[in-house]
């Protein structure tokens, strides 16, 4: 994908990755027009997309997202295992 410049033209540069940050704000940001777009024109279409195909497009962010969440929480667990398992045995045994 191409940058935009601040004068409007196009770069042959790809754009940078989002930082978690940036990321979690995207989602939120998203999240809000789905609920405004649902509660308020659910049938409309807006740029040509309606809602259905707008959540379909966005899915796939939210569903990496949640993977990531549930690895990060994985890798923790088994970090904390060998964290116990590197541990001496208490005194006396």
């Amino acid at each position: 994908m191409a940058r935009r410049t601040k004068s409007g033209s196009s770069e042959s540069q790809p754009e940078a990755p989002l930082t978690e940050e940036e990321g979690n704000q995207l989602l939120a940001d998203i999240t809000r027009i789905i609920n405004a777009w649902e509660k308020h024109a659910p049938h409309k279409k807006f740029g040509g997309v309606s809602l259905e195909e707008f959540k379909r497009k966005t899915r796939p962010s939210f569903e990496v997202r949640e993977e990531i969440a549930q690895t990060e929480w994985e890798l923790a667990r088994l970090r904390k295992l060998v964290d116990e398992d590197d541990s001496p045995p208490p005194k006396g045994h």
